[in-house]
């Protein structure tokens, strides 16, 4: 009989296996866990380094913004930004100074209807600019545009007419779309003015170079029409070239004074606008400095036909002045006066005591001024509008040379016309002085330039006249010879030296300007030449500023003439040399 029997069973596994595969399981998850812990901790690295990253970056645009800010803060350009749909974002100090409270604020459109403006270039001038036409406007449509001048009304109250040179460009993003735009604005109208007056500078420089050769020519062709009269004059009788010969000789005189007070006020005004001049200030009755500047011009307002009328107070009026000076001034003004007043007209001088002030007024009823000349009178180089033929003459210079004279005593000068046709006035302000001694008074009575009278010299002296210029020093001999004495002409230093030594003269008549030894040496060597008495020594030079005199007296001189010399002035000063050295 069969057995019955139980079925097999699973063998059970092996712990260790298990423990095997459960340590297996257990590492690769710890692996991954590691793995997943490094990327974990790597990605905290990146993002904290990202964010420092951005932390500096933040940093650099800040401190890139506030440089930025600090250039617009500071910049004397005014400067101002809008966004695509002309949104004003942001403006400048010196842009928000120079247009006023009245322009767009900051986050407001930029209305150009509002703004008001002209075109300088000369393609438009003067032609509005149109609202489209603004440089900021045309930026936001893709324009560039560099350095367009405008004249601009700004928002202040009342407006301030301005001169700009605005330039604008667009600002654009990534993809090259308009973004924005920026527009700098610069005040120019200083530069302009500046410009405009050097302009006008150069144009007065023009005319008064242009007056200088037509007034040099004047004089120069009745001189040489009277020179060659008197070659002529050999062929006439007797009476007829004496005759001849005075009323030549009458016209060169005239027409030489008028070179040299040309020449005069030339370096007059030169001196006095460069601080040269010096004022030898004494009491003055200025009633008597009227009456010698009166006397002056009569022969020229006599020749013209007009009535020269003088009107001062009985009583003195005193001033601190310089004689001379003084008599220059009114004689420059009543000269004008005579110039500029059709024949036959009226000049009237009139002197008025005020409180502290003397008032001398010289008036007219001549030409007159218009409102821009009176503005410009005394401006150097200002003349009026004149004919063609400039009949009237004057450089220009003499109101200004007038002002600042003026000005050096302490005064003023003013320009009144009513205008063109209606005659001028000047009036001249001085402080008076209102407390004056007994010897001031009389020292006063006498300061009045006067004309001294010619006299025969007591002596007839030989001269000796060295110019390297044959036919000024023939002139000068054939002058002094005509005055009663004896010249002899060299033209070099050395030539002079031997005439002195073998033919010892009484007055030596020096040019400066000499070849090889010039004037100041050779009177030098005339001075140690001389074994008894030395002769007078007289420099004749074309130089005639002060240094020039103390330069000469300096070298040895007695006197200093300047060329061309006034032969009065040659005549008196022989004729006291005469008188020193005693008759013949």
């Amino acid at each position: 009989m069969a057995s019955t029997q139980d079925p097999p069973t699973a063998p059970e596994p092996d712990l260790r296996v298990l423990l095997t595969k459960a340590h297996s399981e257990l590492a690769t998850q710890a692996h991954t866990i590691a793995l997943q812990a490094r990327a974990i901790e790597s990605a905290q690295a990146q993002l904290h380094a990202g964010e420092l990253h951005a932390q500096n970056v933040a940093r650099q645009v800040e401190a890139e913004s506030r440089r930025l800010n600090a250039v617009l803060e500071a910049t004397p350009v005014g400067i101002f930004v809008t966004d695509a749909h002309g949104r004003l974002i942001s403006t400048n100090p010196a842009n928000r100074l120079f247009w006023g409270v009245g322009q767009p604020q900051v986050g407001n459109p930029v209305d150009f209807q509002k703004w008001t403006g002209w075109w300088v270039e000369d393609a438009r001038r003067t032609r509005p600019v149109h609202p489209t036409e603004w440089p900021m406007a045309r930026a936001l449509k893709g324009e560039h545009i560099a350095g367009e001048i405008l004249e601009v009304l700004s928002f202040h109250e009342p407006p301030l007419p301005r001169t700009v040179l605005m330039s604008a460009a667009p600002i654009f993003d990534k993809t090259h779309q308009i973004i924005g735009g920026v527009t700098t604005v610069m005040d120019i109208t200083d530069r302009m003015k500046a410009e405009q007056a050097l302009r006008e500078s150069d144009r007065r420089k023009d005319e008064f170079l242009a007056m200088l050769a037509h007034e040099l020519r004047n004089p120069l062709a009745p001189i040489r029409a009277a020179a060659d009269m008197l070659a002529m004059a050999s062929d006439e009788s007797d009476r007829l070239r004496k005759d001849r010969i005075r009323q030549t000789s009458a016209v060169i005189a005239r027409q030489v004074r008028h070179l040299t007070a040309m020449v005069d006020d030339l370096l007059d005004v030169s001196r006095v606008t460069r601080g040269l001049v010096k004022l030898d200030l004494i009491t003055l009755d200025i009633g008597r400095i009227i009456l010698d500047a009166v006397e002056q011009v009569r022969p020229l307002a006599q020749a013209k036909q007009h009535r020269l009328k003088v009107h001062t107070p009985p009583e003195p009026v005193y001033v601190k002045g310089d004689a001379k000076r003084l008599v220059q001034v009114l004689t420059n003004l009543l000269t004008n006066a005579v110039k500029y007043t059709p024949s036959p007209g009226w000049i009237q001088i009139t002197l008025e005591a005020q409180d502290a002030q003397a008032l001398i007024t010289v008036k007219d009823n001549g030409i007159g001024m218009s409102p821009e000349l009176v503005n410009t009178a005394f401006e150097l180089f200002t003349q009026a509008q004149r004919a063609s033929d400039r009949s009237q003459g004057g450089l220009g210079i003499g109101l200004a040379l007038v002002r600042r004279l003026v000005e050096l005593h302490e005064g003023r000068v003013e320009a009144h016309s009513d205008g063109l046709g209606r005659g001028s006035s000047f009036i001249i302000t001085l402080p008076r002085l209102t407390q004056v001694s007994a010897d001031e008074s009389e020292a006063a009575q006498a300061a009045a330039p006067q004309a001294s009278p010619q006299s025969t010299p007591p002596k007839a002296l030989k001269v000796l006249v060295v110019d390297d210029n044959v036919d000024a020093a023939q002139m000068l001999a054939l002058l002094v010879e005509t005055l009663g004495h004896h010249a002899t002409i060299e033209h070099s230093a050395s030539a002079a030296l031997a005439r002195a030594a073998a033919e010892p003269p009484d007055v030596c008549l020096l040019d400066i300007g000499l070849p090889e030894v010039d004037g100041y040496e050779l009177a030098r060597r005339l001075r140690a030449q001389a074994a008894g008495r030395c002769p007078y020594l007289v420099a004749v030079t074309g130089y005639g500023q002060e240094q020039d005199r103390e330069r000469t007296q300096q070298a040895g001189f007695d006197h200093h003439l300047v060329k061309p010399a006034d032969t009065a002035a040659l005549a008196r000063l022989l004729d006291q040399l005469g008188a020193k050295l005693g008759p013949t």
